[in-house]
């Protein structure tokens, strides 16, 4: 004799299965939920066993819309650039005073997954940066942008430094309305990038910029690379751009305003 709560065990298993998790779940709208998506895989095969070859084949074709469409609504926000604005040309680092400096900006942005985008408050139109932390580090897709203002910011380095070093093996960098000047780096290795060392196997892309005065020097048997820019693989674009009095030195040395072993290279009126 089959007890009741064997009955309805039975009964469940020969009907589709609607489980306290699936209806939370919908209850929720928490797609990436495992018990949730667990429960469809289940609803599909029990779809698979009870139906006819045409139904099956409209069920597959209504989990691939709608894979679609979660991904069309989540793509987009998981990509969203965050914006930071660097309001002073000081180069201290102290979040409780109040403005932001382009170092501060960098590590926020360092600490922002994706592509983000740093701005310049128009007082810093013209105005000088100089680093005394040494040089600027990006580790993630960053666009540094000051188109909006009358003349372009110097980040000058003061020849303590290189300008900057992008360090992520993947990723953009892009830089507008820049002028980067005064980056050095010496070694009695290889000296590479005085003005940026670009590790990441992207593009390094400066539109209305200007690089000078860098340098990249080997001491002794050193090698000296790419003064304004270096790169082993990745690109690098340049637009109505200027590279002047960069240099590089050593027992060899290459590429006085850019030096690539292996990406390429783009000049388009630039100098």
């Amino acid at each position: 004799m089959t007890t009741p709560a064997q009955k309805h065990s039975v009964s469940r298993r020969r009907g589709l299965p609607v489980s306290r998790s699936h209806r939370k779940a919908l209850r929720g709208h928490r797609l990436l939920s495992f018990r949730y998506w667990q429960h469809l895989t289940r609803c599909y095969a029990f779809f698979h066993r009870r139906t006819t070859a045409p139904a099956r084949s409209l069920f597959r074709s209504l989990r691939r819309a709608f894979g679609a469409a979660v991904l069309a609504l989540w793509l987009p926000a998981l990509a969203r650039a965050e914006t930071f604005n660097v309001t002073t040309s000081s180069d201290m680092t102290d979040p409780a005073d109040g403005v932001v400096t382009l170092r501060e900006a960098i590590t926020l942005a360092n600490a922002s997954a994706g592509p983000d985008i740093i701005n310049f408050a128009e007082a810093l139109s013209g105005e000088t940066i100089v680093l005394t932390q040494g040089e600027l580090a990006i580790s993630d897709d960053l666009s540094i942008d000051a188109s909006n203002l009358t003349q372009a910011p110097v980040i000058d380095a003061d020849e303590k430094s290189r300008v900057m070093h992008f360090t992520a093996a993947e990723g953009d960098l892009v830089l507008t309305k820049l002028t980067l000047r005064n980056g050095k780096v010496t070694s009695d290795g290889q000296a590479r990038g005085g003005g940026i060392l670009f590790a990441s196997t992207g593009a390094v892309t400066l539109t209305d910029s200007t690089l000078s005065g860098n340098s990249a020097s080997g001491r002794g048997y050193g090698y000296g690379y790419g003064g304004g820019i270096y790169t082993s693989s990745g690109a690098i674009i340049l637009t109505n751009s200027t590279l002047s009095g960069n240099s590089t030195s050593g027992y060899y040395s290459y590429g006085g305003g850019i030096s690539s072993r292996s990406g390429a290279i783009t000049l388009t009126n630039s100098t």
